[in-house]
């Protein structure tokens, strides 16, 4: 499965926000996008996008930008990748019309497991929330502080 790079920007925005969630700071675009590496232009539509579907809410003038509204614990990753991609499908290869080379029960065959496939990732990124991410990068944080010798 390849998540699109909206659906790309769109995670790591909210991993941005999820951070700020607990002490209700409001996040400048600008600041998301400096530093998740997001062209601006894209990351505006996409917040749009978000907005709408009552994921993040805004403020608006000085000290404008955008805030988390749902716990990042209760916020899973499936739920914003179909937000802005779509229904999860790893190949096109599991509705495909039967075509001569592979037709009867090779193709179903295959299609069952394109649909295994589909429904395993389906199953992960529903269970995994942003708050087990952020769980996952101060471990990896962490990882990576033992290391940093200075002499």
């Amino acid at each position: 499965m390849k998540i699109s790079y909206k659906g790309d920007y769109a995670l790591r925005a909210l991993l941005e926000l999820a951070y700020k969630y607990n002490s209700n700071e409001i996040v400048p675009l600008t600041a998301i996008c400096q530093r998740q590496r997001i062209p601006e232009k894209y990351l505006e539509q996409i917040m749009l996008i978000l907005k709408k579907a009552g994921y993040v809410d805004s403020k608006r003038g000085i000290g404008g930008g955008f805030y988390l509204k749902k716990n990042p614990e209760e916020l899973t990753l499936g739920e914003i990748i179909r937000q802005v991609d779509g229904p999860l499908e790893p190949t096109s290869g599991i509705k495909a019309a039967p075509s001569a080379p592979m037709a009867g029960e090779d193709q179903k065959a295959l299609q069952e497991v394109w649909a295994k496939v589909t429904q395993s990732i389906v199953e992960i990124v529903g269970r995994v929330t942003f708050a087990d991410v952020m769980r996952r990068a101060d471990e990896l944080r962490d990882e990576n502080a033992d290391f940093n010798y200075v002499i």
